[in-house]
């Protein structure tokens, strides 16, 4: 795929090379046959392109992503307050409601 290509593609062509795509930038990347350097003369959609692709491959592969202790310590601090105080929270309408009457609309 030339520079820019991807970029061209109608939704349909999109649609059937999304996967293809996202497999070469794994090998690329994997491989590191795209140093810094030359992602770096990528465009600035080119590269924005790029991170989604990787952010879908990463969203497909059924990983478990890590997330520190601290991090699941306060879900779970959360969740018990939710649990023994179900009615403790806001709704969206008054969550709403306080930020516009508090930072204007």
């Amino acid at each position: 795929m030339e520079k820019g290509e991807y970029l061209r593609m109608t939704p349909t062509d999109h649609t059937k090379k999304k996967l293809n795509l996202i497999e070469n930038y794994q090998l690329i990347i994997h491989n590191y046959f795209m140093t810094l350097q030359e992602i770096d003369t990528l465009s600035v959609a080119e590269k924005i392109q790029l991170v989604e692709d990787l952010w879908d491959s990463v969203a497909v592969s059924n990983a478990e992503i890590p997330f520190p202790a601290w991090q699941k310590q306060e879900l779970d601090r959360r969740r018990q307050n939710f649990l023994s105080t179900p009615n403790s929270g806001m709704t969206w309408q008054e969550v709403k409601g306080s930020v516009l009457k508090n930072h204007g609309e």
